[in-house]
This record gives structure tokens, sequence and C-alpha cells, in this order.
């Protein structure tokens, strides 16, 4: 009896350090879950690698954009000087005397019409001078050095 005993016995511990096997499902559907990861990976890259494409265009154009309106931004203020020179006085003043031909009190105008009366007021000016007292032009001094006798 005693050895039937320890014969159950040790069946019985045999049955209990038994190794359970292990169950598939868990395997199974860690596989089924990295597939389905890789899947939806696989089905969101292209959408996210379009969304970036066109992000980026977008902040290249943002770049460009601003680039525009800062240079807009200095021909405005350009626009802006030059609007307030011609609301200016001055500016009046000026075209006044060109198209009107007014002047301010105590100015002379002199009108010239004829391209002999400038000629004339030139030779009135010249009259006054001393062809000797005009130097030579460098060709004349070269020509003298050359070809006039030392003495």
């Amino acid at each position: 009896m005693y050895l039937i005993a320890k014969l159950q016995n040790l069946h019985y511990n045999k049955k209990m350090f038994k190794k359970k096997k292990e169950t598939t499902w868990l395997p199974k559907s860690r596989l089924a879950v990295t597939i389905l990861a890789l899947a939806i990976l696989v089905l969101l890259l292209p959408n996210w690698w379009r969304t970036r494409e066109k992000q980026s265009q977008i902040d290249r154009e943002v770049a460009l954009m601003k680039a525009d309106i800062q240079v807009n931004e200095g021909n405005n203020s350009q626009l802006k000087q030059m609007l307030a020179y011609l609301e200016s006085p001055e500016f009046l003043e000026e075209q006044a005397r060109i198209k009107f031909n007014l002047k301010k009190d105590g100015e002379k105008v002199v009108v010239v019409k004829d391209s002999e009366v400038i000629s004339d007021i030139l030779s009135q000016d010249q009259v006054g001078v001393d062809e000797k007292n005009i130097l030579p032009g460098n060709y004349q001094k070269w020509l003298d050095y050359f070809f006039e006798p030392k003495g």
C-alpha cells in the first residue's frame, strides 16, 4: 500500500508540475495587433506625407508673401513721401513758375525766344576777354612742343 500511495502521489505531483500548454490566442492576438498597426501605418503614411508637403509649400508661399509685403511697404513709404512733396507749397510754387511763368515780388523774369539773342548775349559776355589771356588747349601745347623751333 505504501508503494501504491507513493505511486499515486508521484502521479499526482507529475500532473501538478507538468507544464501547461500555452494557449495560442495570446501570440496570435499580438501578431494580429502588429499586422493591424502596420496596415494602419501604411494607410496613413501617404496622407501624412502629402499633408507635410502641402504645409511646406504653404510655408514657402507665406515667406514669399511676407517678402512681397516688405517690398510693397517700402514702395508705399516712398509714395507717401512723394505725395507729401507734391502737396507741399514748394512744389506748387515750382510748378507755378514753370507752367504759368509766375514770379515772386522783387524777381525779374527774362524770356529768351531766339537763338540769335542767346548768341548775342554770349558774345557780349566775351567782349571784355583778351584772347592772349586764354590758355591754349592741350593739342596746341603738343604742336608747339614738337614743331616750333627752340630758341
